[in-house]
């Protein structure tokens, strides 16, 4: 199959999320994982991993790439996470082992393409429970691997499989890449875990394509440079890099994010997927969350700097987000009101740093209303974006609430604002996503939907919804950089 055919056979979905939430729902009940970020440690020796944390996201509907078949892996454990079910069919077995300080690492499969290299694992040891995740590095033909993320699931009280995936794009490889696996810490537990190994990715090669643009634009303090565009089975990515003009005190690039359009004017999803910088110099990446092959061009324009719009409020030595609620009128004075407990054991186990939880919400005198009655109510998040209940689900064992966006999505999305929603009832409590317990918003891009996973809602009482206000981009179209896809 070559590229337009690829092109030609991915049918984008254009209904809501019905079918994606039943999917979900029938593979949660069959799978229960739990997630974890990796966790930045110095490593002894010199050595350290350089991890910036991202999440892997490609063509974000499984039924945009139902023609791809897929085959049975320990990937397949994982079928309730981010795409991780579309790597089966590129993935190949290496059932490698190594031994290190009482604790078995197997590296059991890896799919790698353009974009993305995921890689199965099982680790067999005491004590273990997968929570502070793999400390190490991992090379590519020679080059390291700079950012990633891992998922487990546990087996039973010894066995623990891990996914370690992340985006690849800014290293270029051919069809045979030398893989190392150089692992220095499972959770707690040091140890020398490396591992040696080949895969090839010539299918993936074939069903790739890599845009090199090169365009540079002068910006204020420094000079852009847009790389190339990579399109390929996992997804789509970005690759820029800029030169500083005099060299930099503070080391961090003016670029604050990225406003990208297709051919129509659609704002699309994006997502950093890493970045380096020095005073002279910075790289990065981004992830496009939409479709690429269905477009005939894009223009990217860096955003710089921001409206002074007021987005957090400081309460002591800590730095509070206020949380915009569903208002009557969005132009008119609201109320500021504190909220505050004290963090809880599990909070402070998981890192949490301060001794009490302090949530800031702005809000008017809109009643609150009984769950099912906040369908279609809205949240202005800023000047140019509105999110709306799409839809709300309650199941047994959980309460699904589907967010439709309208305006800049990919601002939202940089600022992680879904996973912060909440449902403030009138006494003062709320439920939110349980990120220590590996729930997370599942973005439809193409659509511009989100859903939320919230525990079980008491149908009895109001509640308000609340999410984080985020700051007014500047978009100044001067900076822009175009790109034909086609």
């Amino acid at each position: 199959m070559d590229i337009n055919n690829l092109k030609n056979s991915i049918d984008v979905p254009t209904n809501e999320l019905n079918n994606i939430i039943k999917d979900s729902i029938k593979r949660g009940e069959k799978y229960k994982y739990r997630r974890k970020n990796v966790r930045l440690k110095k490593i002894g020796g010199g050595i350290a991993a350089v991890f910036v944390l991202v999440s892997v996201i490609g063509i974000m509907n499984p039924k945009a790439v139902s023609a791809i078949p897929l085959i049975g892996s320990i990937f397949s454990h994982f079928s309730d996470v981010d795409k991780i079910d579309k790597f089966e069919d590129f993935s190949q077995s290496v059932n490698k082992t190594v031994e290190s300080n009482g604790v078995k690492v197997t590296v059991n499969d890896i799919a790698l393409d353009n974009n993305i290299l995921a890689i199965t694992t099982t680790i067999v040891g005491e004590d273990i429970d997968g929570a502070k995740g793999i400390m190490g590095n991992i090379y590519l033909d020679g080059h390291l691997m700079k950012s990633r993320n891992n998922k487990y699931v546990k087996i039973d009280d010894k066995t623990t499989e891990y996914i370690l995936y992340g985006n690849v794009s800014d290293i270029k490889l051919g069809d045979e890449v030398n893989i190392e696996i150089d692992f220095k810490y499972i959770d707690d537990i040091k140890g020398d875990w490396n591992l040696k190994f080949s895969t090839n990715k010539e299918k993936a090669n074939s069903l790739s394509k890599t845009i090199e643009v090169n365009e540079k634009i002068k910006l204020p303090t420094s000079e852009l440079k847009i790389e190339n565009v990579v399109i390929s089975p996992f997804g789509s990515s970005i690759n820029y890099s800029g030169t500083y003009y005099e060299k930099s005190k503070s080391r961090n690039p003016e670029i604050k994010g990225f406003r990208v359009t297709d051919n129509n004017g659609k704002v699309l999803g994006v997502k950093f997927a890493g970045s380096t910088s020095s005073d002279i110099e910075y790289s990065g990446k981004f992830e496009i969350l939409n479709n690429l092959w269905s477009v005939d061009g894009i223009s990217i324009v860096p955003i710089l700097d921001y409206e002074d719009n007021e987005i957090y409020k400081k309460i002591g030595e800590y730095r509070a987000s206020i949380y915009q609620c569903n208002v009557n009128d969005i132009d008119k004075k609201q109320s500021i009101i504190e909220n505050r407990r004290k963090a809880t054991a599990e909070e402070k186990k998981a890192g949490y740093a301060y001794d009490e939880v302090v949530k800031v919400f702005s809000m008017d005198n809109k009643p609150y209303l009984y769950l099912n009655d906040l369908l279609g109510e809205n949240i202005q998040l800023n000047r140019a974006t509105n999110v709306k209940v799409d839809s709300i689900k309650t199941l047994e064992d959980r309460t699904l609430i589907t967010m439709k966006i309208e305006g800049n999505y990919s601002y939202c999305l940089l600022n992680g604002v879904f996973s912060s929603f909440l449902l403030l009832d009138e006494d003062g409590n709320y439920y939110e996503i349980d990120l220590n317990n590996g729930k997370e918003a599942i973005i439809d891009a193409e659509n511009n939907l989100v859903l939320i996973e919230l525990p079980v809602v008491d149908n009895n009482k109001k509640y308000k919804i609340a999410m984080p206000k985020v700051q007014n981009p500047i978009v100044e179209d001067s900076y822009k950089i175009n790109v034909s896809i086609k």
